[in-house]
Order: structure tokens, then sequence, then C-alpha cells
């Protein structure tokens, strides 16, 4: 099964698919030979098919740099796009020629040509999606429109891979032929589908693109749109070539796999489901007689098995091997999928299998026999809700219950009823009905169930059709809401429900009380029966109380309770029942209320994580983004209280979704009101920090004790904004009199006097102030009053200030209380002269981020620092000084956990400033980890937080790695110890808090960053194709792998604190495992540091590859995982790449063999593994070394040379 787009672990047929080439750029590797272009990195195109290894991998050359084709090109930077230019830019000249014309040229042509752009210009500026400039540039030399690239690739390839219509209407303008094939026979219309650019391709298309054509391994357009899930260009093309559909659907590729091969092995549902819609023969058979089934099965793709076998694809249907796909799974080791072949067979009898599997087993995973054992396992209340003919025990058991407190009701209690509770008793006589009735109406109605469309007038065609218009460009449809069960378009609310195997509106939840799905039709009633419900018990048990009492005399409690128990067991026992289930259905009722209060349904309220329409994203003030919630059936919070969740009946302006049948519903899938939500969710910091206050709407999701607690905390703050509590400073009671706050004053101020106090002198001399504050305000009677009604705030408001307070510290001390103004004595005359320039002396920094330092502190932090500090020395009667404080203040804010952030107030500790040479404020130091190194000088412009966040960013030590090529993280892997933890980051160094923890981590860790990441995923770097991660993202390596692979992804929010705790369980792990296990390659330059060297004393175990045999590699990182204790090597070689390495062993070439060879290079001795490439006969055979085994062989050569 061969296509450009062929996985890499697809070894040859039989068994396996033979591999694809690879592009040049290492673009996509994983899927697709195309690359994907960099918005300022030019890369090549796709190459042509390489040689393959023998067991089907593409040969691992070296890659070419994409200028090497262009001698003396330089890079042009992408431009922003401009109304008009002015000029066509000057681009780089090209040393290579565009095409040999005939004749030869004249020296003016050849002169002129140099002047001119080349050919290559061109497709540099495609390949950066500078389209505009190269528009300009092809309309004053249009005769570049019909270039060719050196594969092959036209203009109209680049423009339809990155989805420009523009470009491609000005390509076939021009007649830029619509087929044009490269060198692999690729078309711009394969480009176009395959990264689902449906507009482009519907632009092709209308040109007459062919829907047949092949690329050099087969693929056709289709089979490329399946092999990346791009629906809508399978629905796209499916509707132009609706002539042909048969063709298309039958087409194969050189190993004769058709897209129903290519679904089944992706393990797309999907996919495979709309191709059975189209009538694809699922029975077909490829070049190695193997039907999707088998493809299926060796790819571990249960789900699709189960599909196709349900649509009688042959279980013991064998390949040109004469495999089964329970031999194929045997042979893979894969336990889970025999197990499931296993159990389907048991399913279809019959002498050759195929039979079909009922779809009610494959919704709702009922399991037969074969899983009692699982089913046990998990408890008889989980079988029983696996069970969907279990599900009517529980309607059963409502109805007995009812039925024995009716009968209990009217055999014991019911004569006596009417004397002692009349109301009661008629109450409960008349709800019963109602329950009854509201039961039965609920559990046999219908939940609002939308018919299923047949095909050729289902939701299919309508997706098709609006595909083929151009209104889908501006409001695209969604595929997703497309039920490939039932093919209706479903609305936001309309939900698949497997227990009633239909489409369900306003979908709840389904009830197995009821044994029915609540929705639309059923859900107000559904409400009313729980109400009615509840009701109904509480009578019957209040009832059962009076009449227990009436009936049973009462002379001790123990003989009351033993008299009801003997006499009226069964009334005993339905009072039971009651106090058991009528909390629960109060519960419920609640529930249900909350959710109408919110317009939203019990689904929603579980998965609304899943659902796109209910969350936005925002970007924030300091740039990142933030994903909050966003009810959109709910307008308004009071047009949404007592509204059923989208029931427009219920609901003044709630929602939009009037009554209308399901086929009038938008193809948008959004709703009748086209809700809109993000087509990217960005996953940096993407957490609701509180769901009660991100939508009016939503301002009752909080339990009630919760918004008691929310009232507690209001009065709390109130009590705090009314200031310090003078009574309590004094500790006297608030009716106390004069005489009392007098006496308490005197009491205090001598506890608390500077020249008495034994403590903290500056503690006692803040609460000297505060006493004498407290004693000048209720010692008058007017401020006391004014206190007592609005607080400290009220004697702010009234001008009110200490300045008394301090005129007593004064007299006390004869200075002021911050030490700056001393007090001189002529005469009998007191005289207070300042020391200093005037104005204001307080610190500024008081309640921030910012650490404000005195003396004995500056001394401790900064001239015996161990870590770095950022200062700013500053004058608080400073104008300048002033005006930074809020941009400081919020450059700490920013860095408080990655910095630390302080300041000095020169006015205040004028000796600290003096030895720090500060002569303008503010100034601004940075002082490094090494205490002896000078501080640095902040001159980088205005003192705002933006400057000052880059200045600290590009000082602060950064201890991690940065990596951008596979080498370089290869090379990581190897030198540096672990656990190594890998950063990507779509910015172009590491941040801030990535700097910090590599400096709080070191020689704990290793931290690496690989920058310039691409969020949206579509220019992805080579090592986040790599890894597939999402922007931003952190990982955990294995460096067992070629590159390494994934150990654990850091899942929740990225910050400090966060990923700390992470690094250190990380840590912890690492210790626990012991040694990193190690599997390198033995390259040249390995050997030339002695590994495997003649010098080399330890043992070297290679595995010496002519391919890539997932199998045999995996079985090898076991050997070295298992063996990371011992002092050997494991180690492989690529004999493609290195054939004189045979030559040293004595072995042969050969196209379809390994070699596992032991190798002590000190005594040039070796022995050959002669047994099978697995983990057993490998590990018997690294033992048996080990153990002391004869290593026979000799070397060929004196050395190994690669």
């Amino acid at each position: 099964m061969t296509t450009a787009v062929q996985p890499d672990d697809l070894p040859p047929l039989p068994l396996k698919f033979t591999s694809i080439p690879e592009p040049k750029d290492d673009a996509d590797t994983d899927r697709v030979s195309i690359p994907a272009v960099p918005p300022e990195v030019p890369t090549t195109p796709p190459l042509a098919p390489k040689k393959t290894s023998p067991n089907g991998t593409p040969s691992k050359t070296p890659l070419k740099s994409p200028f090497q084709s262009i001698p003396g090109a330089s890079p042009l930077k992408a431009q922003a796009a401009q109304a008009s230019p002015p000029e066509l830019p000057a681009l780089p000249a090209a040393a290579t020629e565009v095409a040999a014309k005939p004749g030869k040229a004249e020296p003016e042509e050849l002169e002129e040509a140099s002047l001119g752009p080349k050919a290559e210009d061109i497709f540099l500026l495609a390949r950066q999606q500078n389209f505009e400039v190269a528009l300009k540039l092809l309309e004053a030399y249009p005769e570049f429109w019909l270039s060719q690239d050196e594969d092959g690739h036209s203009l109209l390839h680049w423009a339809a891979l990155v989805g420009n219509k523009d470009f491609v209407d000005a390509g076939l303008v021009h007649r830029v032929p619509v087929d044009s094939v490269a060198k692999n026979l690729q078309t711009p219309l394969m480009w176009a589908v395959l990264r689902g650019h449906v507009a482009v391709a519907r632009q092709l298309l209308a040109a007459k693109a062919s829907l047949t054509a092949k690329d050099s391994l087969g693929a056709t357009a289709l089979m490329i749109a399946v092999q990346h899930k791009s629906y809508p260009s399978i629905l796209l093309l499916m509707h132009r070539g609706k002539h042909i559909q048969a063709q298309l659907l039958g087409e194969g590729d050189k190993n004769g796999c058709t897209p129903a091969h290519w679904a089944a092995y992706k393990g797309d549902l999907t996919a495979l489901k709309l191709l059975h819609y189209f009538k694809a023969d699922l029975q077909v058979l490829d070049s190695a007689k193997m039907l999707p089934l088998h493809r299926a099965v060796c790819a571990s793709q249960g789900s699709v098995v189960e599909f196709l076998v349900e649509h009688k694809s042959d279980l013991q249907a064998r390949n040109h091997e004469g495999k089964s796909c329970m031999d194929i799974a045997a042979g893979k080791n894969d336990l889970h999928m025999q197990a499931l072949l296993k159990r389907l067979v048991q399913k279809t009898p019959g002498p050759f299998g195929g039979g079909k599997v009922e779809p009610e087993d494959m919704e709702a995973g009922i399991k037969d026999k074969a899983d009692d054992k699982a089913t046990k396992k998990g408890g008889f209340f989980k079988g029983l809700m696996q069970d969907q003919a279990a599900h009517k025990i529980f309607p059963v058991f409502w109805l007995v219950c009812v039925s024995l407190a009716v009968f209990q009701y009217i055999m014991d209690i019911r004569k006596a009823s009417y004397e002692v509770a009349p109301t009661t008793s008629f109450m409960f006589e008349m709800l019963v009905p109602v329950t009854l009735a509201v039961f039965t109406f609920v559990a046999l109605g219908d939940p609002g169930k939308v018919p299923s469309r047949p095909q050729g007038n289902s939701g299919v065609e309508e997706l098709m059709k609006a595909l083929d218009t151009d209104a889908a460009d501006i409001d695209p449809p969604d595929v997703n809401r497309l039920c490939t069960t039932t093919w209706v378009l479903k609305g936001l609310r309309t939900k698949y429900c497997v227990q009633t195997g239909a489409c369900v509106e306003e979908f709840d939840h389904y009830c197995v009380w009821l044994n029915n799905t609540i929705g639309k039709a059923n859900h107000r009633q559904f409400v009313g029966l729980a109400i009615v419900e509840f009701l109904t018990q509480v009578m019957h048990i209040r009832l059962c109380l009076l009449m227990a009492t009436t009936l049973v005399p009462y002379t001790s409690f123990g003989q009351f309770i033993w008299g009801v128990l003997t006499g009226y067991p069964l009334l005993t026992l339905i009072v039971l029942v009651h106090c058991i289930t009528a909390p629960w259905v109060f519960m419920l009722t609640l529930h249900q209320a909350r959710l109408v209060m919110m317009n939203l349904t019990t689904n929603e309220m579980m998965n609304m994580h899943r659902y796109e329409h209910f969350w936005v994203v925002r970007q924030m003030a300091t740039g990142h983004a933030h994903k909050s919630f966003r009810n959109p059936f709910n307008k308004a919070t009071g047009s949404s209280r007592g509204a059923v969740p989208g029931r427009t009946a219920w609901t003044s302006g709630g929602t939009d979704n009037a009554e209308k049948s399901p086929g009038s519903r938008d193809l948008s899938g959004r709703g009748f009101r086209r809700l809109k939500p993000p087509s990217q969710v960005v996953e940096q910091r993407m957490e609701c920090m509180d769901i009660s206050g991100c939508t009016s709407g939503y301002q009752w999701f909080r339990l009630p004790d919760e918004r008691l607690l929310l009232v507690a905390l209001s009065l709390v703050a109130y009590v705090g904004a009314k200031g310090a509590d003078y009574y309590a400073v004094l500790g006297v009671p608030r009716n106390a009199d004069q005489g009392a706050i007098k006496k308490a004053y005197r009491s205090k101020s001598l506890e608390y006097h500077p020249d008495k106090c034994e403590g903290d002198k500056d503690e006692c001399q803040t609460k000297f102030i505060e006493v004498s504050t407290a004693y000048e305000v209720l010692s008058d009677a007017e401020k006391r009053k004014v206190y007592d009604q609005h607080g400290e705030e009220g004697l702010k408001e009234g001008h009110q200030s200490n300045e008394q307070a301090k005129a007593m510290f004064r007299q006390f001390f004869g200075r002021e209380p911050d030490g700056n103004v001393r007090i001189i004595r002529r005469g009998g005359q007191m005289m207070f002269q300042e020391e200093g320039e005037p104005g204001p002396k307080e610190d500024i920094y008081g309640d921030t981020n910012v650490t404000e330092m005195n003396k004995d502190l500056y001394n401790s932090q900064i001239n015996d620092r161990i870590e770095p500090w950022i200062v700013q020395f500053y004058k608080p009667n400073n104008d300048a000084s002033r005006e930074a404080k809020e941009e400081y203040v919020k450059f700490a804010d920013t860095f408080k956990d990655f910095l630390n952030v302080a300041s000095v107030n020169c006015r205040q500790q004028r000796e600290v400033c003096s030895k720090a040479s500060i002569n303008e404020f503010p100034a601004f130091r940075w002082f490094g980890e090494d205490k002896d190194s000078a501080p640095e000088v902040f001159d980088e412009g205005a003192a705002n937080a933006k400057n000052l966040g880059k200045w600290a960013n590009s000082l602060m030590p950064d201890y991690t790695q940065l990596l951008q090529e596979k080498h370089e993280l290869r090379k990581w892997l190897d030198n540096v110890k672990g656990p190594h933890i890998i950063l990507f980051t779509d910015k172009s160094a590491s941040p801030p808090m990535w700097k910090a923890l590599s400096r709080e981590f070191k020689n704990r860790t290793a931290l690496a960053t690989v920058p310039r990441c691409d969020k949206t995923g579509v220019f992805k770097p080579p090592l986040q194709r790599e890894y597939d991660v999402k922007i931003p993202q952190v990982i955990r390596i294995d460096p067992l792998d070629d590159t390494g692979k994934v150990a654990e992804k850091f899942t929740l929010t990225l910050k400090k604190e966060s990923i700390h705790l992470w690094l250190l369980k990380a840590i912890a792990l690492g210790k626990k495992a012991g040694p990193q296990a190690t599997f390198k390659e033995l390259s040249k330059e390995r050997l030339e540091a002695g590994d495997c060297g003649p010098t080399d004393s330890q043992f070297c175990f290679l595995w010496l590859k002519a391919g890539a045999d997932a199998a045999v590699e995996e079985a090898t990182r076991q050997l070295a995982q298992k063996y990371r204790t011992d002092p050997i090597k494991m180690m492989w070689a690529n004999v493609e790449l290195n054939p004189s390495i045979l030559d040293a062993f004595g072995l042969h070439e050969s196209d379809a063999m390994d070699f596992f060879v032991a190798l002590r290079s000190k005594r040039s001795r070796f022995k050959v593994h002669s047994g099978l490439m697995r983990f057993a006969e490998l590990d018997a055979f690294v033992d048996g070394v080990l153990s002391g085994g004869p290593l026979e062989q000799k070397l060929q050569v004196p050395k190994i040379e690669l």
C-alpha cells in the first residue's frame, strides 16, 4: 500500500505496506512527503521516490540545505502585505538558469537576465508564502508562470499547499496546467486536499483538475484525503466525482490498496463509514490478498475491526501467506487484538465467520460470556449498567415499591388515616396516580428522536452541496456535526444516544430508572416527575409516622419501635425505603432546578470541557490567551431564570432554537443562531479561574454553601474596609467611658515606649504611634462619633490625620518617627530643622511585590548574594521615581516568581545609595549570582515594564540547552545526564520562568528549549513534528530511542510552582529507576572517542540493521533497559550507510537480514547471534556472552572504520 503519505513504520508486502519517500526538508515525515512551509524559512518541495530499504523504510541519507540548489541565493524575509508596493523588491541573483533557450544568448541578453529575477527567486517567495511580492514579480516577468522548481513542482503546487486562492486564480489565468505534475507525479489538487483547503480544491476542480490522477506511488487525491482525515475534501471529491464514484473508491495504489484499506489502517472510523456510505467495497483484496480487516488488525485498530466484522468481513480470510487475522495479531504479540478477535469469533458462528455483530453490542458495549470475568471484576451494579436488557430491572423495582406502598396504605392505615391526617391522606391518594401517569408518559414517550435519514437524502448530501458553493468560504459547514450512524446533521444540543440508537434533540441524559432518554420532548415532564415523586414520598412518610404513633401505644421508645416492627413490618420496610430514596430524589430535583436556572443540560454540565461553543478565547492585557466560559444559550441572567435549557416554550429570550425540522438546521452545525465557536483553542493558561464569574448566566453555578461563604467574605471585607479598630488597639470595649480610655492609653503608651521597650524598637515605635492615634480619636467626642459611624475612612474623608500622634512622638523623643528631622532647642523654644531636601520620605513600595531594603537587608542579600537581584534606587520626592513606580510594580508582578525584585529608598538609606554610586533617580541595577561581579546598569530607554522585562530576561542566567535540529537533540541526550526535560515554545529563546527553573535545578535535571514553534501546527519545526506536541508544552524524554521518545507530558497549567513539583517528581522517579538505559548509534565521532574502539575493554552489543524493523528495534531497546546497570554498551549501526562494518565481521550484505553482534574490541573478538531477532533469543545471547560464553571469531580488520 503505497502513496506519498505512507507511514514510516510500514514494512513491505505481504503483511505490511511498502514505505514512501521522505521529503528533503524532513517535514511531516510521519505522514506525507509534502513539506510544511515555515513563514520565514524557505524549504524544498517533496522529492521523487527514494530508494527504500529492504523492509520498506526510506534510506537515511543526509538532508540537503534548501539553499544548496540556488548557489549564491540568500533567504528573503517574509514581507508584510501592502496595498501596492511602490517598486519591486531587489532579489538575490541565482546562478542557475531557469531553462536553456535554443541558440546563443547575446551579451546584452545575458546582462539583462543577470539583473532580473530568476525562477528560483519566485519559488523562494512562494515557499515563504510571500505571494503578494511574487505576483508583482510575475506581472513584470510572466514567463516564469510556467516554470518548475528542481523537483518539478509548479507555482500552482505551492499556492495549493497553503490555500492561497488569489494566487491559484492568477496561475490558472496565466494558463499554468491545472494538472501539472512534479517528478513524483503529484498534482496541485493532491496538495490542496492534503491540507484540507476545500476552496482551492474547488477552484482546481472547476478548472477540470483530474480526480483520477495518481502520483508515482499510485495515490489518488481521494486516497490522500482519507490518509489525512480531511473529511470536507472527501465529501467535495465524491460530490464532484459522483459520475465515477465506483472508480474513485475502487482505485488502488501500487500495492492495490484502496481508500478503504487506508482508512482501516489509519483507524479512521469516520472516513470508513463515509466510504461505506458511498458503497465502497469493504471486502476488496489488495495485492497481498489482504482485506481492509487485515490492515486494521496490523495497525491494532480495534474499533475499525468491530465495524468491519459487523459489515460481514471474513475473520477467517487469509492473505497470500496463508495468515488469518488471528495469526497476524499473534505474530505482532498484540494481546488486546487477540482477545477482541476471539470475542468476535464467538459472536460470528459459522464455518467461515463473517457473521453479523449486532449493532446494539457495538454501540452499548455489551459484554458477552467471554467477558463475564471482566463484568464480575467491575461489580454487580456496573454489570447491570452495561447490560441494556438489565436496565428494565430499575423501572420494575420502582413499580413494585409503589405497589407495595399502595397495598400497605389500603390494608393497614387507610381506614384510620382520614381521622388522623385527612389532608395528608387525600394528597397521597391524589399524588400516586399523578406520579404513575407522568412516569408512564416519560418512560414510554418519545424523548425527541431525530429520524434517521436515508442514503441520497441525508446530511451527507447537504454537506456536499454546501461545500461545493462559494458560501462555504465565508461560513464553512461543520462536518463534525454529521452523525455517521443516523446520517443527520446534529444541532449543538442534539446528541447520539447509544441506548436508544438515535439522535435526540436537546439530549439531557439517559435515565436508567425510566429506561429511556431524557430530551426535548420529555424533559419538562421529567422535571415534573421528580417534583411529584418527592412530594408523594414526603406525604407517605408523614402519613406512616402519624399512623404509627396512633396504632402503636407509646410507653417507651424501645417498646414503641418493637411494636411497629412486629405489628406493621411492611410499613417499617416502606418507610426505610423512603428514607433511602427520598433524599436522592430531592437532590435530583435540586440539580435539575439549578440546570434550568443556568439554561444547561446534564450532558453539557458533564462534558462542557469538550464543547468548543461553551468557551471563548480572549487576549489578556499581558498578551496571554485566556479561555473563559460562555453559555451561548443564555442571553441574560434575568431571561434565563425558570427556563428549561434550550426550550423556547419555557424561555423568554434564552435561546433561539425554534421548532424546525431536523433537516432545516444550519449546515454549519452551530444551531439556528449560527453560534460560532472559536476555531482554535489556545492551550496556554487556558483554565477559567472562577467559572462563576465567567458569564452572567452562570453565576448560580456554585452551591448554596459557597454563596453563604461569599456573603461572609463580603462582610469581612466590609469590616476590614472600615480600617483599624482603635478600641482593640487600646484594649477597651466600644462603650468604654473617657476614664477607661485614658487609663488604657497610659498603660499602652508605657508598654510600647521606645525607650522602655525591650523588644524590637521599630515595632514598638509603630505600636506607640497606633496607640497615640487611637487615643487622639477616642478622647475627642466628635471624632469618636465619626469613627463609630464611618470607621477610619470617615476620619480620612474629614481630613483628619495622625499629626497629633506624631507631635506627641516629637515631644517625647525630640525627632520625627522616620528619623529624618531633628529638634533643636534654643532658649525655651523648640525649632525643627529638616535634614536634606523637602518632600515625602516614606517608602512607596509598601504593599507590593517589591522588597524594600534597609541597610542590613541590603548587606545580607546584595553584598553577600547567592542569587540574582534587580534593585531600583529611588527618592520618594523625585517626580521621575514616582512616575516609574507603576511600571516597576507591574514588572515585579510579572517576574515575582522568577527573580528577586527590590528597591532602596535613598532618602532613608543614604549610606547604601552612596556606596552604590547612585547619582540619578530612579536608577536600576542588576546584581548577578557572582557577588564579586560588578552590577549591570539599565540603559535600555524608558523605564517601563516591557523594557525592564527585556533587560532582565537578557541578564538572567540560562542553564538550558537550545535545540533546533535532531542531531543537536541526540548530542544533548548523550552528553547530558537527565532527567531530560524539553520546553516547546513559540518564543525565540527560553522564557524567564524556564531560565529560573534551570538555575534552581542546575546539575539535577537537564532542561532544554525548542524555540520558534508554531501554535497553529501548520509550520512545525523538525522537533515539533517529531514529538507532535501543542504549544506551549513541556515533556520528559526517554533518551533510549533514536531521537528520544516521550516518557511523560506535563498536562497542568504552565506555572512555575506546578512545574517545580513535577520536576521534583521526575528526579525522584529517575533515582528510583536507577541508571538510564543507553541505546546509541555507532557513529564516526563515537568510534573516534573510543566507544567500541581498539582501546575499549567493555562488551559492545551491535545491532547491524539493514532497515527499520520496529520489532527488532523494540527488542534491542528492551535489552538496553534490562542491562542498563551492567558495564556494557548497546549500540546500532546502519549497514546501508556504512557497508564496511559488515566486512569487519566477515558478513555479507543481505537485503532482508539484520545482524546482532557481541564485540570485545580490545581483544578483536566477536560473536554473531544466529537465532531469531526477538527479545527472548537476544536476551539469552547477551546473557550467555556476559556469563563467560566464548567469542569464537576474530575481526577481519585491525579496527572498525565508518
